[in-house]
């Protein structure tokens, strides 16, 4: 079988490759925010953030 029938093949649809790309750039803008200190994780669950008064201040900066 040649190499690019075995690439093909394995080959992922489109959406698959956005969502990853997705994941990867939602994943380090968090960890840029959370660096910056304007959110922070929640001890309960580890996927759920929120805003630090810090970042609160900021936000309403932006909105006026």
């Amino acid at each position: 079988m040649s190499i690019v029938k075995t690439f093909l093949k394995k080959a992922t649809p489109p959406r698959i490759r956005y969502r990853q790309i997705g994941g990867k750039l939602g994943g380090l803008l968090t960890e840029i925010l959370i660096g910056k200190g304007l959110i922070k994780r929640s001890q309960e669950n580890e996927k759920v953030c929120y805003f630090t008064d810090k970042g609160k201040k900021i936000l309403d900066e932006t909105e006026g």
